[in-house]
């Protein structure tokens, strides 16, 4: 038993392009659904092209992550379904954590083919459901938030409103980056301090550029990562 010729058998390149060719579809739908709603609330079609702008530049740095990851995840899993994790995922930390603890799982003698598959059918269906449960409790989470925002904007003054989703926002990130910092080595820190210093230094000293501002934090997230590097 072959079982790096079962990961990357054209079934499993079928079944993952499914699953990449659903996510196209619903970024095109998404994109359609946006220009529709920015032409009825008039905005002009040159801040709708700085927005995508400003989009694609803020990929990058995600991007470049989730491009590390899918090489580890090819070593376990198999290009396609690595490509299909990648494109579907919630978490990339969460991808290869399940893909490291499922082996533990296995009942089969390890290091025998029968593990080998055992471990990569485990792992498939545990990143299956990982993702389930992102786009479930999304979907659940948007539909609330919805209700709850529409309802307070009724009751209460919604100037104050935005303030308070404001400061969540504020609030959440906050917490992110805290976590990320708080007792760990200097590259996470200095990740942390270069890109936010880079941050204030676009928007203050280049506020009045609008191009510049588009670019922001793409750069933002590469002048992080390389401080991160140095450091390291």
């Amino acid at each position: 038993m072959d079982i790096s010729a079962i990961k990357n058998s054209p079934g499993m390149w079928i079944a993952s392009g499914a699953m990449v060719l659903v996510i196209i579809v619903q970024a095109v739908l998404f994109m359609r659904a946006a220009k529709k709603e920015a032409d009825q609330l008039g905005i002009p079609l040159e801040k709708q092209k700085e927005a995508k702008r400003s989009a694609v530049m803020a990929a990058i740095g995600p991007t470049i992550a989730l491009s590390i990851m899918l090489i580890t995840l090819m070593a376990s899993l198999g290009g396609p379904t690595a490509w299909m994790r990648m494109n579907d995922v919630g978490s990339g930390r969460t991808e290869l954590a399940i893909a490291s603890m499922v082996g533990d799982m296995v009942s089969a003698e390890a290091g025998t083919p029968e593990w080998e598959l055992q471990n990569l059918s485990y792992a498939v269906w545990a990143q299956g459901i990982d993702v389930a449960g992102w786009l479930i409790g999304a979907m659940v989470m948007i539909v609330a938030g919805s209700a709850v925002t529409k309802t307070l904007n009724e009751k209460f003054d919604p100037k104050w409103i935005k303030l308070l989703m404001g400061g969540c926002l504020v609030s959440l990130f906050s917490y992110l980056l805290i976590n990320q910092v708080y007792g760990k080595t200097l590259p996470f820190i200095v990740a942390a301090a270069g890109g936010g210093a880079s941050m204030l230094i676009l928007n203050k000293l280049f506020g009045s550029n609008k191009r510049l501002q588009e670019l922001s934090l793409g750069i933002s997230i590469i002048v992080g990562a390389v401080a991160a590097a140095v450091a390291a």
